[in-house]
């Protein structure tokens, strides 16, 4: 590697760096708002810095299919210091794949990356919320305690970082399985994201 293609990949790992630290201040100022549905989907990033391909290799795992449904593989990002609890790991799902509904009790963000996919939230008085399709550049905010899935559409792999923290204390809380029948039927009735305010 030439050290001009060294400077020019730290130039543009830093400019995503700064954009995920921006990305994370406009979750946290909209945090201090109270929600009015499960969780909220905005396009934040600009379409070029979307379009990056995550696709997985041989550092990547199976998440196994105890809490997924279909062929999906991780692999993990970051993990911030203590007593910080931060962390952060790609996922990417094979057209149709999809977790089971579950809920992180101190929040969720999903950032997409590549491809295009679905995801669904229980309203803060437990009504089930629409089915919302997700491309690449849609930031997804679900709350602390806010049941949801995601994962990929039908004819479509996608890939997210997904960022969260963690507490020993309060595990994330897996449910069931979106059956095929029901994601048939979410995939065909997704709408867009809300247009950004």
């Amino acid at each position: 590697m030439t050290e001009r293609t060294f400077f020019a990949q730290f130039a543009y790992a830093a400019c995503r760096a700064a954009l995920l630290v921006s990305l994370c201040a406009a979750g946290f100022a909209q945090a201090a708002d109270a929600p009015k549905a499960g969780q909220t989907v905005e396009t934040v990033f600009p379409q070029a810095e979307a379009r990056q391909a995550f696709k997985p290799d041989a550092t990547w795992g199976a998440t196994g299919t105890k809490n997924f449904v279909g062929k999906a593989y991780s692999k993990g990002a970051y993990r911030q210091v203590a007593p910080a609890r931060g962390y952060g790991a790609y996922v990417y799902f094979t057209p149709g794949a999809r977790t089971n509904w579950h809920m992180h009790p101190l929040g969720q963000t999903l950032l997409v990356v590549d491809g295009t996919g679905l995801t669904q939230a229980k309203n803060p008085d437990g009504t089930i919320g629409p089915v919302v399709r997700i491309q690449a550049g849609d930031v997804v905010i679900c709350p602390p305690g806010i049941e949801h899935w995601h994962g990929a559409a039908p004819g479509s792999s996608m890939t997210h970082l997904a960022t969260s923290e963690s507490d020993p204390k309060q595990p994330v809380v897996w449910k069931e399985p979106v059956a095929d029948a029901a994601y048939r039927d979410a995939a065909a009735n997704a709408v867009a994201p809300q247009a950004r305010k």
